[in-house]
């Protein structure tokens, strides 16, 4: 069976608390989706709840609609396990996704700091954003697991070099944005992407 919980416009972060102490507590959840969670105060940036799914096991979470904080992955540490409920935490979780959730133009100021917490992370999702460069320090500590990251559907123009040297890629999607071209300097391991992933990522030469 296939369980899916979505959490859509809470009134308060308190009640996006409530909702992983009472309905979610120790339970198991295939996909938790939350849109349009509130901040503290009116026209303040999010970040999510202290802790929040510490007794939640969970296999993809998504996020929407949702102006976050650029450093709500690690400020609060929302998926930081639990030391008394070590088995009901979110180590599991492969997948991340954010849709029209990022409030910053560039993702070097998203921390993706705090993703380091979800060892067996496989991929992120970023599509469908409004982001116009990637630094080369947006995923300097990834999970050793990361090997898929989706940037598709946004307004990129630039990647910068070594972005992605720390990340051992399989899929990268950066389709449907305004770049004219990927430099081979953005990968630890050109050669090696290339000749295996061939299909998922259109390599061109440096033009440095």
């Amino acid at each position: 069976m296939y369980t899916e919980v979505v959490c859509k416009g809470a009134s308060t972060l308190n009640s996006l608390e409530e909702v992983a102490q009472i309905a979610l507590h120790r339970k198991s959840v295939d996909k938790l989706v939350a849109s349009n969670v509130p901040g503290l105060k009116e026209h303040v940036l999010v970040n999510l709840p202290n802790r929040w799914l510490k007794n939640t096991r969970i296999t993809q979470f998504e996020i929407r609609d949702t102006y976050l904080s650029g450093d709500f992955l690690w400020a609060y540490s929302p998926f930081s396990l639990s030391s008394q409920t070590p088995c009901c935490g979110l180590a599991p979780i492969a997948a991340f996704s954010m849709y029209g959730a990022l409030t910053y133009q560039d993702i070097g100021t998203v921390h993706t700091r705090g993703l380091e917490d979800l060892s067996r992370l496989e991929g992120i999702d970023f599509s469908f954003n409004h982001l116009k460069i990637v630094r080369s320090t947006a995923f300097r500590s990834p999970p050793s697991s990361l090997s898929t990251i989706l940037l598709s559907r946004n307004s990129i123009e630039e990647i910068e070099s070594s972005s992605f040297n720390y990340v051992r890629l399989k899929c990268l999607d950066v389709s449907h944005n305004l770049l004219t071209s990927v430099s081979r300097s953005m990968f630890a391991s050109p050669a090696l992407v290339s000749r295996k992933y061939r299909s998922q990522l259109e390599l061109l030469k440096s033009t440095a």
